[in-house]
Formats: structure tokens, sequence, C-alpha cells
């Protein structure tokens, strides 16, 4: 190599995207890819360039770790230029200016890089080599340059022509359609591959393997489309089996998102995966099982997210990751009915709930996301439903037609989300500004609940009030603009729809109803990805049901005929206590609410998961020697009040609340400086109260081998209250309701006045 000394680089303009000066316009590529065993790359490329500034005088391109041997520009020899490990600086022969064009060959070889995680670059093992055109490690992420120089960035786009010369008995797969194939005197081969539509260099492939050929016609909406398959013959039949709905899942996004815009369909067998190679996926072999029909789903659907169009930096990712995420769901609609499209997103949603802001480090906007996460939880699933939320915020007559033309009007050019943003609002006519800025450019969430439902009768009909308040879970700003999908249940358990609008806070809305609503539910069919997951079950026999994504059992031991129940968990903090306890701390994270209809009489245990290693009680259970508790409101109109529970399990277990009832539970957590253990034991005699803090009526327990004297003092040290109590067990209720707020002590002593248990327990008013 010969450097180009001259060359000095400022740090700043080497910060420069180099798409901003040149536009690759197309790339020969010819490789020898046959030393496998050095894991050898030999040959040159020829990029065809023009100027997207006047007056140039050089050009520079991104190559990694591979060493040039020669440069010629327009035929000419380039007799001094500058290379370091990431980055090649080309002095012209003669300044360039917008209009023209010109072409540059470089020849290289060398052995290239993977990144430090096995994942993107350029492998080689012993039966393939192939390569993977992202680094989720590297800063930027695009690594077209660890094979071929290039501006490798998600902006600059060119077609390509690929030669790849391999031994024979192997095979060259690169994307677009195959030209030729051309048989040298050495039985080596040249492969030739023509890339018709541009793309960025990250999205360039190619994959030499002994592979087997699986050839169809997809009949595609606009013209007859070639599918090619390249795997190990091995794999043939599992091949087969695994891509058995590969059509039908081409016509569902066709469909959707308008007609396939490249020459072929194609999926290659690699080691490691998968990537979305333009028209030619890498697909690991690993994965060549029905469970992962899911993923050449994910892949296939960024021939329109990701290839068709492109995130126009990392920064967007969203759109190229998000809306595949969404698309896992949207073929199983399209396949298997609507409804494993609203299971599958319910569980991609509760599961960005308890885990994205843990794997994220943090809670994070979708736009702008920092390049350590720039494919991570936020992206992907976040991303996936808030896609989801935007579907329904739209609805479907908006949504489909409009994104099917926004990929149309943009296609093969970079994107940003205010570019889709501001399309999004032109073609529908509705503001999205408020939805983008809440739901795309915040991180967090918004947490819509019912507090309250007022009905009036208005001759035939119930004028029937709803008041809302939008909680926040990891953002601090309120949503404005935001459509919250109301259903009210009549005495058939049919549901009646509507959209309720309201911006900030709260929100309250009167629908004319001809019938009295059982129930007013917020987000029945779960069209928002706010935080929230819920379930709901229809009853009808005794046993014990699970309500899926809400931590929640309910035992029916008693039912009369049938019953409804809708079991939500709130991923946000309650509400707090209207008259703060001193020692007593609610969960600043989540909490439930329990609707149903049923009739009397009726009895059902409730079980509440709680866990610190699931990370949904650590601020709760930072302190073994804390005391859990659970509380009760009927709504939000009347205070948190102790319960009658059991617990079982230390850092994660139940609470059960025998007498279950409607309405709203959070736990809590009492500081043992205030109130002591839940239970005392010494000996042979034990003492707990039940509900702590006491709201009125609690029942204390006690037992005895032998006669004791509890007493009940305050704080202050003065005895209220003494009673003999003979060896055995006892259950005595008492109401303490005329007593004053505050801390008091329940005492066991014997006939001495010598303490044999005690436990602390709080006053509170209602």
């Amino acid at each position: 190599m010969i450097l180009f000394l001259a060359c000095i680089i400022s740090i700043g303009r080497a910060q420069q995207l180099k798409s901003d000066t040149f536009d690759v316009v197309h790339y020969n590529l010819h490789l020898d890819i046959m030393n496998f065993q050095a894991k050898q790359l030999n040959g040159f490329a020829i990029l065809t360039l023009t100027p997207k500034m006047n007056q140039l005088s050089y050009v520079s391109l991104d190559l990694l770790s591979l060493e040039v041997d020669s440069v010629r520009v327009e035929g000419q020899p380039v007799v001094s230029w500058y290379q370091d490990d990431t980055l090649l600086r080309i002095p012209l022969l003669s300044p360039v200016s917008i209009g023209d064009t010109f072409q540059v060959r470089i020849r290289y070889h060398g052995t290239p890089v993977v990144e430090p995680s096995g994942w993107g670059g350029f492998h080689f093992s012993s039966w393939i080599a192939y390569n993977l055109g992202v680094a989720f490690q590297a800063n930027p992420h695009n690594y077209g340059r660890a094979w071929f120089p290039c501006i490798d960035d998600f902006i600059d786009r060119a077609t390509y022509d690929y030669y790849i010369t391999t031994e024979a008995g192997k095979t060259a797969v690169c994307g677009g359609l195959l030209i030729d194939s051309i048989v040298h005197p050495n039985n080596n081969i040249t492969w030739h591959w023509k890339m018709n539509q541009p793309i960025p260099a990250y999205l360039a492939s190619v994959a030499v393997a002994s592979y087997a050929k699986i050839a169809d016609i997809y009949n595609g909406i606009q013209a007859d489309i070639p599918i090619l398959l390249y795997f190990s013959p091995l794999d043939t039949a599992d091949v087969n089996n695994l891509f058995v709905n590969l059509k039908d899942i081409l016509s569902v996004y066709e469909n959707h998102w308008g007609p396939y815009s490249f020459d072929r369909v194609g999926y290659v067998g690699t080691i490691e995966g998968a990537m979305e190679h333009a028209a030619n996926i890498a697909l690991p072999v690993s994965t060549l099982s029905s469970g992962y029909e899911w993923l050449y789903a994910h892949e296939l659907s960024h021939m329109w997210f990701g290839d068709k169009i492109t995130c126009s930096s990392a920064e967007d990712m969203w759109l190229n990751e998000g809306w595949a995420v969404f698309n896992e769901s949207l073929y199983r609609e399209g396949i298997y009915g609507y409804s494993a499209y609203r299971s599958n997103m319910n569980s991609k949603h509760a599961n960005v709930l308890q885990y994205c802001h843990i794997k994220d480090n943090g809670y994070r906007a979708l736009y702008g996301i920092p390049n350590e996460y720039t494919y991570g939880e936020t992206v992907y699933e976040k991303g996936g439903v808030v896609v989801h939320t935007l579907r329904n915020y739209l609805g479907d007559s908006l949504f489909f037609p409009v994104i099917s033309s926004f990929l149309q009007d943009f296609a093969f050019q970079p994107v940003s989300s205010f570019q889709l943003r501001d399309y999004l609002s032109q073609y529908t006519g509705v503001n999205m500004t408020p939805f983008f800025d809440g739901w795309v450019f915040s991180p967090g969430f918004p947490c819509f609940v019912i507090d309250s439902c007022q009905i009036v009768p208005a001759g035939q009909n119930f004028l029937t009030t709803v008041f809302v308040h939008q909680k926040l879970k990891g953002t601090t700003q309120f949503l404005n603009n935001n459509r919250l999908f109301i259903s009210f249940i009549d005495s058939l358990w049919n549901a009646h729809d509507f959209i309720m609008e309201f911006s900030g806070e709260f929100g309250s809305q009167t629908f004319n109803l001809p019938f009295e609503p059982l129930l007013c539910l917020a987000d029945y069919y779960d069209k928002i990805a706010d935080a929230t997951t819920d379930a709901d079950l229809r009853i009808h026999q005794s046993g014990d049901y699970d309500f899926p994504n809400t931590f929640f059992r309910l035992s029916v031991t008693t039912l009369t005929d049938s019953a409804f129940f809708r079991v939500t968990h709130n991923w946000a903090a309650p509400d707090s206590l209207k008259t703060p306890l001193p020692g007593l701390t609610l969960s600043d994270y989540r909490y439930w609410r329990i609707e149903g209809i049923y009739d009397e009489p009726f009895q059902a245990k409730g079980r509440f998961f709680y866990s610190r290693p699931s990370h949904l009680d650590d601020s709760l259970l930072q302190n073994l020697n804390d005391s859990l508790v659970i509380l009760y409101r009927k709504d939000a109109s009347v205070d948190w009040q102790g319960i009658p529970f059991t617990r079982t399990g230390t850092l994660a277990g139940y609470i059960t609340v025998n007498d279950l009832q409607p309405g709203e539970y959070t736990l809590a957590s009492w500081d043992e400086l205030y109130v002591g253990k839940t239970e005392i034991l010494t000996a042979n005699h034990k003492i707990s109260i039940h509900p702590n803090p006491v709201l009125g009526h609690c029942t204390i327990k006690v037992a005895l081998d032998h006669s004791s004297v509890l007493k009940i003092y305050a704080s202050s040290g003065v005895l209220l209250l003494k009673k003999l109590l003979p060896a055995g067990k006892h259950e005595l209720n008492y109401d303490f309701s005329q007593l004053p707020a505050g801390l008091y002590i329940a005492r066991l002593e014997d006939q001495s006045g010598h303490p044999l248990a005690q436990e602390k327990f709080v006053v509170g008013k209602r």
C-alpha cells in the first residue's frame, strides 16, 4: 500500500457522511472466494460515482481492515492514496462537479473481519463463506465495508453486478437474478448475479457453499416472481416444511403493503443470521423447523420495510425493525385469523412492559435511540406494539392505504420518522404530531384507566359519563389527542364500542346509551399499547382460572350460574393514600383492577403474584424485613384500606385474598421500624393482626400454651386495652375506628408483665 501522505483528515470532516458528497450509482464486485482455510478475499471493485457537490478533488470510501493493492480512476493508475483501518481516500485526476460521472477501480485482498460478538462481518467456516451486513457492536452498524469498498450508510443506494468465482462444487448466491455461470478451464466457476434495484451497501450479499437450489414461482399482484431457496441438500425436507406458507405470507404483505419490488424472493442458509439482505435473506440453518416461521416472515417483511424504504439513520431504526416485528403478527392474522394476531401482539406487549426498560437500561424513545441500543428491545418490540397502536389510532381503512402509498412514494429512498409523521398527516388529514410526540419521540407509556362511570336515566336511554385518568410509566409528559376505545357491557354481556378523545391527565365524555351498562371497560379489544395488560373470562363452573399477562389467578368456590370477569394489570403507580400513613409505602410500579358480572351467592379467592426476580416489585422488596401487604379500594372515590390476606414466598410468591371483591388492589409494604413483622413467634406464643393498617375493624389472632394477657398500647406507652386470655387459640374482633390515627402495639404478656410476643400496627382513617 502507498500512503497518500498529503491527506490530513480532520476529525470533524471524517464524521461527515460520505453520501453528502458523492453518490455511488453502481458497484461491479469481482471476488475470488475459494480459500476458506486461510479466510481470504481477493478481487477488485469498480465503483461508478457522481458528485453531489462542485469542485471535489478526492473521494472517501469505507473499507474495513482489507488491504488495497492498486487504484485506478477512469482507467488511469493512482500512485498515492490514503488508507487506514476504516477509511480509503483517493485523490482524483481533476476536480469533479455535479453532473459528472466517473469510475474508480480498487484491487484489494485480505482477511475480512467479524465483529467481536461473532455476528456481523464476513464469515468463513469449513463449508461456507458469507457476509452479514449489520454489526450490532460497531458504530456505525453498517458492515458492507467489511467485504468491499463502499459508501456505507443508510442513505447511499446503488445497483450491483456480482462476479463471484468459486471452486467446482460450490455455488455463489447473491442478491438479484443469476445472469450466468462461467466454468473456467481449471473448473472454477464465476457466478454473475445482477441486482437491478438500488440498495444500501449493508444490504448487498454473497454466500458460497455446496448448495441445493429449490425453485418456485410466486404469482404476484403485478408479476410472476421467482423464488430461489439455497440450502444444504441435507436440509431440503426441512426447508420445504418450513416454507410451506411462504407464498401465502407474500400475498398477505402484497395485499397490505403493495407489490413486491425486487426481481426475486430469495433465502440462503447460513450459520449466523438472520439478515434481510435484499432478495437474498440469510437464514441460519439452526432455525429450519416449523417454530421459526415467524423469523423468515419477519425478514421477508423487510423487503418493504428496510429494503424498499430504509431508515435514514440508526436513530430511525424502528422504521425498519419495529415494522418488521409488527408484521410478525400481521402475517398471522392473514393466515391464521385475527385471534392469532391479537394473541401474538398481546404477548409482545406484555413482554415490552415487563422487560423492555430492563434490557435497554431505561425507558427510551423510539426515535434517537443511542448506538448501543439500536438493535435492542425498544426498537424491535416496543416499535412493533407502537405500530399496532398507530394502526388502531387511524383505523384499517386509513392505515393500510396510507402506509402502502408511503412505501410507493418513497420507494428506494431513505426515510425518517419526521417524514413518516408529516406524510401521514397530509394523507389522512389527521394531525399526527401529538401521536408521534407521545409514542415515538418520548420514552415510556401512557396508562389509560377509567376512574368512574356516572349513569343517569334519560327516558328510555341512559346518559353515561366516563371519567378517565391518564397515568404515566417511564415518562413525565402526558399525551394529547388520545383516542381511547370504550366498551359498555349490557345485560346479555354484549360489548358496545365507542371512541373517546381527550388530552392531558384527565378527560370525560358522555354517551347516550339505549341500555343501562353493567360495566364500562377501557380498551376491551387491546388496540392500544398503553401501560396495561388485561384478560377476561366467561366462567361457568367453579375452579381455578388464569388471566394471562396479569399476574393474577382466580379460584371460584361458589357460583350460581355464570360470571364474567375482567382483570387489568396497570403498569403504573396507583393513586396515593388520601391520608398518608407513616411507614406505609404503596407500589410505585403497578396495581390491579378487577371487574365482574355475577349473581349472588358468589365466592372466590384471588391470588396476586409478586416477585423481585421478575422485576415486578423491586421497590417494595428492597428490605427483606419489610412486611408486604395488599390494599383494596372499590374505586377512585374512596381511600385504600387493608384487607385480610395470606402470603406465601419471600422474594416471589402469592398474596391470596379469600373474599375477592370487584375493585382495585395494590401491593404495599410496611417499614418494620413502624409495624414490626407481620407475625412474631416466641416459643409457643404468637400474635397477628389483619388487616394492617387498620381502617376500622380488625381481627387479632393469638395462640397460647398457657394463659396470658393481651394489652393494646399507644406509641406513647399509654395502656388502652387489657384482656385476660386462657391457653388456646383465639380470634378477637375489635373496632378501632374511634382511635386517633397513628402507631399502636398489641402485646402478649405473662401474669408478671413479661412480654411474650407483640406486633405493631397502624390505625388509619377512611
